[in-house]
């Protein structure tokens, strides 16, 4: 699936694979929030992010019905072994899953992702966030993307 800017400046390719572990990692406990980081890479002028893999929890985040904090343990590992591989993929943002069809970000979500874009240590100045969400009854998901240009939100649509 591949998610566009209005202004078609930026663009996300989340295929099908990605798409299916994290509705994996959300149906292991489906009544309490979940989520992970994305890794992946841009094209040479950062306009088009690839996620190549989206992934579970890290052990020490917090994971409650309407609440998820990100935890660390085991990130900083993982993504310099992705680092150094040939591929050379690296951090590009965040997922996470809200227990309900409404998949606004929240303030926190808006304030930590401009803090990524200009942190040095995330190397990752328009990072991205992908919310999901569903409810108990209700078949249909939602998945929302947004980019962080330099702090700046902007959603991006199918």
């Amino acid at each position: 699936m591949t998610f566009r800017s209005a202004d078609e400046l930026y663009t996300v390719v989340l295929p099908d694979e990605v798409r299916h572990r994290m509705a994996t990692v959300i149906a292991e406990d489906p009544e309490r929030e979940t989520g992970g980081i994305l890794i992946g890479s841009y094209s040479q002028d950062r306009r088009i992010a690839i996620v190549t893999q989206a992934t579970q929890p890290p052990r020490d985040s917090i994971r409650e019905r309407f609440h998820f904090i990100r935890g660390i343990f085991g990130l900083t590992g993982l993504l310099r072994r992705l680092w150094n591989s040939p591929q050379r993929e690296h951090y590009i943002g965040e997922w996470h899953y809200h227990t309900s069809v409404r998949v606004e970000p929240s303030e926190e979500d808006i304030s930590q992702m401009r803090d990524i874009a200009i942190d040095p240590n995330y190397q990752c100045k328009e990072p991205i966030m992908i919310i999901c969400g569903s409810q108990k009854g209700i078949q249909a998901a939602v998945t929302r993307v947004f980019v962080f240009p330099c702090g700046d939100m902007q959603e991006l649509m199918v």
